[in-house]
């Protein structure tokens, strides 16, 4: 496996640690949009250093978002699940891409999709993550005055600002005549997005970003993406990505779980939109990704390829 930014990476920690001295690091292979070390130090002590990859993660504010949403989620969720403790954080560094955030290595490990599928859906694993997220969407838009980061904006209005980057970058493409009447459906249809308050949600509890200790899910990480949106957005950006990563069975258990838990909570033709949403959004990532590599990547069965996978979602009402 290649390590990038290793050297640099090191250079930093070691300054940042001072006498306690970086003795390794192990890059760690489930991290996606990020590359992710567990580093070493010379006390024993174990942490989890990332850096930015992508630059659609790089946005001012970063550190300030993020600390705020680990703040939040500790304070609901210390009695459920683990959640990460920052060490530092620098949204800006000269030769890395983008930000790096260092924090205490949380108990457990990342297990993979197939673990998720059979041992993530045993009732008490179902009970946790249950239990976190419900404890999660308590906390909302109209009970919380000090997270000025994570203002909510209008659930049309953030659906439709990716409706209009959709249209911008991807109209010139002979592919856009096929997905063009679906976007169209879901711009007319965009006011179901609108709610009195939105919920403060993770939007990315997926295998690689929990942690597990024996058999039980024990850790949610990785909190750059939680914000106020409506409460479909939770479900539909983990159910969307399922079969890319292979965990479709434990992300149904998960939804039937919840709605159980809490009746009339998900309007599921809601959640058929916010999929197609998602779908359009992952979709303009992997069809650049494609044309400027000339690749596609097949999702989890092999069966056929991201870009198809999304088509399917992006062709609904076409």
């Amino acid at each position: 496996m290649n390590a990038p930014y290793k050297q640099e990476l090191k250079e930093y920690l070691d300054k940042l640690f001072g006498e306690n001295k970086v003795e390794g690091l192990e890059r760690i292979p489930e991290a996606i949009t990020t590359v992710a070390y567990k580093v070493s130090l010379a006390d024993g002590q174990e942490v989890i250093a990332k850096v930015a990859i992508d630059e659609k993660d790089i946005e001012e504010g970063k550190r300030q978002k993020e600390m705020k949403a680990i703040e939040t989620a500790k304070y609901v969720l210390s009695s459920i699940v683990e959640v990460p403790n920052v060490i530092s954080f620098e949204e800006t560094i000269e030769g890395f891409p983008g930000y790096i955030v260092v924090m205490r290595k949380s108990q457990g490990v990342t297990m993979s999709p197939d673990w998720l599928n059979k041992t993530g859906t045993s009732a008490e694993n179902l009970q946790t993550i249950v239990r976190a997220l419900s404890a999660l969407h308590s906390v909302t838009s109209e009970n919380v005055s000090d997270l000025a980061t994570f203002e909510a904006e209008k659930g049309s209005l953030y659906v439709d600002k990716y409706l209009q980057k959709a249209h911008t970058k991807l109209k010139d493409f002979d592919i856009f005549k096929q997905i063009e009447p679906t976007l169209n459906y879901l711009g007319e249809n965009i006011s179901i997005f609108d709610k009195p308050k939105y919920p403060f949600i993770h939007r990315d509890v997926k295998h690689n970003n929990l942690l597990v200790g024996g058999d039980k899910i024990s850790a949610i990480i990785d909190w750059e993406t939680a914000l106020f949106v409506p409460l479909s957005m939770e479900f539909a950006h983990v159910r969307v990505l399922a079969p890319i990563y292979g965990y479709e069975k434990w992300m149904e258990a998960v939804i039937e779980a919840y709605n159980s838990e809490n009746p009339a909570a998900l309007d599921m033709e809601e959640l058929e939109l916010a999929e197609v949403f998602v779908a359009a959004r992952f979709f303009m990532r992997s069809y650049e990704h494609s044309l400027s590599k000339g690749l596609e990547t097949k999702i989890a069965s092999g069966e056929k390829t991201e870009n198809e996978h999304y088509m399917e979602y992006l062709t609904k009402w076409s």
